[in-house]
């Protein structure tokens, strides 16, 4: 594990590893406080993120019936 628990791969509600240039970006152009990245990075990114749902066999489910998002969610 890294500095903070977002390092490595992405988890059910975290990002795992981003680009630093990518917080940059989103705190300069989309007006995004440290507090609402930091947020969203550890609580509303990953599975739910991507597919909409923290649970891997619903994610899975979903994109057996193919479903776009969860497909993303499970090859990334």
């Amino acid at each position: 594990m890294g500095f903070t628990p977002l390092e490595g791969l992405v988890m059910a509600t975290r990002s795992g590893s981003v680009d630093p240039g990518l917080v940059l970006w989103l705190e300069e152009h989309a007006g995004m406080p440290p507090a609402e990245l930091a947020s969203t990075l550890e609580h509303r990114s990953g599975l739910l993120g991507l597919a909409g749902s923290a649970d891997l066999e619903v994610v899975i489910d979903r994109a057996g019936r193919g479903d776009s998002n969860a497909l993303l969610a499970v090859e990334t």
